[in-house]
């Protein structure tokens, strides 16, 4: 049993039955597809429910098409040797929700069960003459397209957008560089169009909520998701919950100053953390580095401007240009990072970005800035990985913030 699942007990307090009996039809429900065949003892050992109690729980996500019963196999693959305890698993009939992740440049949306596999998936560019009335039928058309596709119930829609982004008002607020894009009632539209209920939530909250509710740091109480694409934007796990803050705008790390008489940003303050650390101020490094060195290795790797992917292939593959860069770019990261784990007392670093490399040349990188940072390298070993999911756990976050939703009871199917 995993410290999460230590804190998965049954609600037996409140004055409302029916509320007590919703909550803990959700956890069980929470258990079964976090898990994935996972038998009546062993839920009832995880949350401490009676047998009976359970057990007509379980009857219930059956009898509505929700969750399966499987005969358990033995080692050998055998059903029929010994009794063995009849294992759940989440029914390949439930309800799915739709997952829109909108970025600078495309939009991609996929169907996904209640475990956070995905059934199905389509992307359409943005074309840089988009408007808020063309992105809006853009995401419709996505919709519209998954739904084609899919032959189960949608419950829910979920939008995962860069920052900034009202998620009281469920509004895209103004993101930097987004052609003028500002105050879209996301939310409010979609549900308006398609007559299903629908939720925004920053990217990189999304992120950080994938990575503890369907990946590997589930076990991991308190940490922090960084998302790193065309901006920098941070997700906050403390206990285990995820922190959004009033508006749902405490992610963005990338518009904290690492220098207050530096250049203006587009979000206007001085000196943001993205002025310093992205793929343009890489490209310039290597090209200056190149001028002075005539021969490199990267003569042949990187030619003229390159992309975050070809940056990171070139430095796993030890080119001295490359490695130069991201040095660099883990610098200033390094300095934004360090101010935001001192705050929150936070040891582990999740980051999230677009590549098939599996270097972890550059997470090595960040970790060794971090621990000689003079606060942090006193007190704790912070401990930087990659997420699990790529660059795709905002994505699986725009799911995943409607079945955390489902899991507490908050939602009903």
């Amino acid at each position: 049993m995993t410290n999460k699942e230590k804190g998965m007990r049954a609600d037996r307090t409140g004055s409302n039955p029916s509320d007590i009996r919703q909550r803990n039809r959700a956890l069980v429900l929470k258990l079964i597809a976090l898990r994935q065949h996972v038998s009546r003892v062993e839920l009832a050992r995880m949350i401490g429910l009676t047998k009976t109690t359970l057990g007509n729980i379980v009857a219930e996500l059956v009898e509505n098409g929700l969750v399966n019963e499987l005969n358990a196999k033995n080692s050998n693959g055998n059903t029929n040797l010994g009794r063995r305890p009849i294992e759940l698993r989440i029914s390949d009939k439930s309800p799915c929700i739709c997952g829109i992740l909108i970025r600078r440049d495309q939009c991609t949306g996929i169907v996904a069960d209640l475990t956070g596999q995905i059934l199905f998936r389509i992307s359409s560019v943005i074309p840089t003459s988009v408007s808020s009335d063309s992105l809006i039928t853009l995401i419709l058309d996505l919709i519209t397209d998954l739904q084609r596709c899919c032959n189960r119930k949608l419950i829910a829609i979920g939008v995962a957008s860069m920052g900034p982004v009202d998620v009281t008002a469920q509004k895209i607020v103004n993101p930097p560089n987004f052609y003028g894009i500002q105050d879209v009632s996301i939310s409010a539209i979609i549900k308006n169009k398609t007559g299903l209920p629908s939720y925004l939530i920053h990217d990189a909250d999304a992120g950080a909520l994938a990575e503890y509710l369907y990946g590997h740091s589930s076990d991991i109480r308190n940490f922090i998701y960084l998302h790193i694409r065309n901006g920098i934007g941070a997700g906050y796990i403390l206990q285990g919950q995820l922190y959004r803050g009033d508006l749902g705008q405490c992610g963005e790390i990338g518009h904290t100053s690492i220098n207050y008489s530096g250049p203006l940003c587009e979000c206007g303050n001085n000196g943001c953390l993205e002025l310093y650390a992205n793929v343009t101020k890489m490209n310039q490094k290597i090209k200056h580095l190149k001028g002075i060195l005539n021969q490199s290795p990267a003569n042949e790797v990187l030619n003229g401007d390159f992309t975050w992917e070809e940056i990171v292939r070139a430095s796993a593959n030890d080119d001295f240009l490359a490695v130069s860069a991201l040095d660099e770019f883990c610098t200033y990261l390094a300095y934004a990072l360090a101010n935001t784990i001192n705050l929150l007392d936070v040891n582990h670093i999740l980051i999230g970005y677009d590549s098939t490399v599996t270097s972890t040349k550059i997470e090595k990188m960040l970790e060794d800035k971090l621990n000689t940072r003079v606060l942090v390298a006193k007190n704790r070993k912070v401990i930087v990985k990659r997420s699990v999911f790529g660059g795709d756990a905002p994505l699986i976050g725009s799911v995943a913030q409607i079945t955390d939703l489902i899991f507490q009871g908050k939602i009903l199917i």
